[in-house]
């Protein structure tokens, strides 16, 4: 699931607000529901054997940020294009793939004047 950023360019900042943080919270929620789900179920997502978590705080320079911003959007451009499109084959396992890569910080790129 990749949120059509049109979807945030009409109406009203609140109401684009509202809409984004309405996304952010169906994708997080489902995918906590997907994981309780598992765990509940018996299997173990902590081994690393069979699923990745991750909760990283990234520290770095704008240019290091913005390098791994790229690579990010890169893998995921790369995944979508081959396992996402048409037909899986019959054996094919699915996997969830939740990202949320964003400032913990306002920096140059987020500042905004207030007029």
């Amino acid at each position: 699931f990749r949120a059509d950023t049109g979807l945030f360019r009409a109406g009203t900042d609140d109401e684009k607000a509202d809409t984004l943080s309405d996304v952010v919270t169906t994708m997080m929620d489902s995918t906590a529901d997907d994981l309780r789900r598992l765990i509940h179920g018996g299997h173990d997502l902590g081994s690393g054997e069979d699923a990745v978590l991750s909760y990283t705080e990234i520290r770095g320079t704008e240019s290091e940020i913005d390098e791994i911003r790229e690579k990010l959007l890169a893998f995921l451009k790369e995944i979508e294009s081959k396992c996402c499109d048409g037909d899986p084959p019959e054996d094919a396992r699915r996997y969830r793939l939740t990202m949320a890569y964003f400032p913990l910080d306002p920096g140059p790129a987020t500042d905004r004047d207030e007029d």
